[in-house]
C-alpha cells in the first residue's frame, strides 16, 4: 500500500517533543531572568512544519521586552526558537505518493501523505506535538498577568488554539 518500506521517510516526533520541551524550558528562565518584573500575558508555541521549527512567541506587560530581539525571524515578539533539521529529513524528497512515517512520543507511528494532504501532513502532527508540550508544561517560573492566555500556532495553516493557563 505505501509502496517498498526502505523508502519510506522518517520523522522522529520522540526527539523534537524533548527538543521543544528543553527550548521552552530555556526561553521561560532566559525570559524570567532578563525581565523579572514584566509580567507575561500569552506564550504561544508557533511551530512551522516545512520549515521543520518552533519559536516561542511572547505577549507581556512592556513590549520592549520581547520585540526586535535575535530571535525575530518570524515574527516579531519571538523569543526562542528550535530547528529540527539535525533529526528531520528533507521533507521536500518525499517522493510523490509516499507517505511521511512519524514516530511519536511513546512508541505510536502515524503515516500521512503530503500529496494528499499537503503541508497539513506534517502541520497537523506538529501541531499537535506543540499543545501537547505546552500543555504539559511547568508555567511556575512565568511571572503572569492577572490571565496568562497559552496558544499554539501553525505559520503555514490556519491551525490555531488557545485556552487559559490553569493556576496563577
Amino acid at each position: 500500500m505505501f509502496g517498498d518500506r526502505r523508502s519510506l521517510m522518517r520523522i522522529d516526533f520522540a526527539q523534537t517533543r524533548l527538543a521543544v520541551e528543553e527550548m521552552l524550558r530555556e526561553s521561560i528562565a532566559r525570559f524570567r531572568n532578563e525581565h523579572p518584573e514584566v509580567l507575561v500575558k500569552r506564550l504561544t508555541l508557533w511551530g512551522y512544519g516545512f520549515g521543520k521549527c518552533a519559536h516561542v512567541l511572547l505577549e507581556t506587560s512592556d513590549d520592549r521586552a520581547v520585540f526586535g530581539g535575535r530571535f525575530g525571524e518570524y515574527n516579531d515578539n519571538e523569543y526562542g526558537r528550535i530547528y529540527f533539521d539535525d533529526w528531520w529529513p528533507d521533507l521536500y524528497a518525499c517522493p510523490e505518493g509516499e507517505p511521511y512515517e512519524i514516530h511519536l512520543h511513546g512508541g505510536a507511528v502515524v503515516r500521512t501523505m503530503q500529496s494528499e494532504q499537503g503541508n497539513d501532513a506534517i502541520d497537523r502532527p506538529l501541531f499537535g506535538l506543540l499543545k501537547d508540550v505546552l500543555a504539559a508544561a511547568d508555567l511556575s517560573g512565568v511571572r503572569r498577568d492577572k490571565r496568562l492566555a497559552l496558544t499554539v500556532e501553525m505559520g503555514s495553516s490556519g491551525l490555531a488554539e488557545s485556552w487559559e493557563a490553569a493556576g496563577g
